[in-house]
C-alpha cells in the first residue's frame, strides 16, 4: 500500500514520504525507498545510533530523522 500511495503522490511533486510503514519494518522501508523516486524519511523514534546506522546501512531512508 506504502509504494502505491508513494506513486500516486510522485506527480504531486512529494518532497520526501514520511515514515510509509512501521519505523521497525526495516525491509519493508527499504522497498519502499527502492520503488519511489521521492525520498523516504524516517528515524525520529529511533533513540539509539545503531538503529539509525541500521536504516542507512538497508537503504531504507533517504533522509534521516534524527529526535
Amino acid at each position: 500500500d506504502a509504494i502505491a500511495i508513494g506513486r500516486a503522490l510522485e506527480p504531486f511533486g512529494l518532497y520526501w514520504f514520511e515514515d510509509p510503514v512501521p519505523e521497525e519494518d526495516i525491509e519493508g522501508c527499504a522497498r519502499v525507498a527502492d520503488a519511489l523516486d521521492a525520498p523516504v524519511a524516517s528515524g525520529e523514534s529511533t533513540a539509539l545510533p545503531q538503529g539509525l546506522h541500521l536504516l542507512m546501512e538497508k537503504r531504507a531512508v533517504d533522509i534521516v530523522m534524527v529526535d
